[in-house]
């Protein structure tokens, strides 16, 4: 057997092509065909194919002899192949929508996208993770966050804005809630609701399938605010249509959810199958 580690300088030229270059591990039999091979590409990426997986949905193993004259200036020693065959690879899922998601370290359930400008928030840098997700059990889960992202993407500042009153009630609701404290006076004395966004700063967005009732796709904007530090803030959106819910950030997706009372009774959560899904508001009441 030969070994041989090879600097591929061109990008794939698919749809993946944003991958980047990559660098090529071969082990090939003596006339050159190669037995295995290991490709990793500078986002990240690693694709390893062999005998137990000669091909995916992304590439395969070689099927051609290598000029072994050509290729000697790249020959490496079996050791140096097995460290990098042996050495465990970040796995992936791809979003149309913002591209590669790798598994988080820590939770196997989390898939994490490079951070990228959000308009709803003045294009601030802001990461994007897929919760609960074990794609084997919900196939369908990355092509709705997909179809959720889009539409949230396409949100802007003006969106942000017909939400000033909510998050600015939301505040007030907190401060008549808790004893006095010194950040209250200028937040009290805001007169353009528009204003109440300087206080608020985007953290992260979460995209998860709530467990209960309507199982949907919703996206979780979580940030800190002046009024609540401790809890921050959290606006979630459904199918990244519409604003249901605006809260404290503690893990629920809705307001039904948290306060274990029917849909019907969530204000917000109502108001998006009123305008959105007829078909189950007509069957609630008929």
């Amino acid at each position: 057997m030969k070994y041989f580690k090879k600097k591929w300088n061109e990008t794939r030229g698919d749809q993946y092509d944003d991958w980047g270059t990559s660098m090529y591990f071969l082990e090939t039999d003596d006339l050159g065909l190669p037995s295995r091979q290991i490709e990793k590409y500078d986002n990240g990426i690693v694709l390893k194919y062999g005998n137990d997986k000669i091909e995916d949905s992304f590439g395969g193993l070689g099927d051609h002899e290598l000029d072994l004259e050509e290729f000697n200036e790249f020959e490496i020693t079996n050791a140096d192949f097995e460290k990098e065959w042996k050495a465990k690879a970040k796995q992936f899922v791809i979003s149309k929508s913002i591209g590669v998601l790798f598994q988080d370290d820590q939770f196997e359930d989390w898939w994490e996208a490079e951070p990228r400008e959000i308009p709803f928030f003045d294009n601030k840098i802001i990461k994007i993770t897929f919760m609960d997700l074990v794609s084997e059990d919900d196939t369908e889960f990355i092509e709705e966050a997909d179809q959720a992202l889009e539409r949230f993407l396409s949100k802007t500042e003006i969106d942000r804005k017909g939400l000033s009153d909510l998050t600015y009630k939301h505040c007030i609701d907190f401060l008549d809630a808790v004893a006095y404290g010194d950040e209250d006076g200028r937040l009290r004395q805001i007169t353009d609701k528009n204003k109440i966004w300087d206080y608020v700063y985007p953290k992260n967005i979460f995209v998860a399938r709530r467990d209960r009732r309507d199982q949907d796709i919703y996206l979780n904007l979580t940030c800190g605010c002046e009024w609540e530090k401790e809890h921050g803030l959290q606006l979630v959106f459904r199918q990244g249509k519409k604003l249901t819910r605006i809260s404290e950030q503690d893990g629920h997706l809705t307001e039904s959810d948290a306060f274990d009372k029917p849909d019907s009774e969530d204000k917000l959560l109502n108001a998006f199958i009123k305008e959105f899904d007829k078909k189950a508001w007509w069957k609630r009441w008929k």
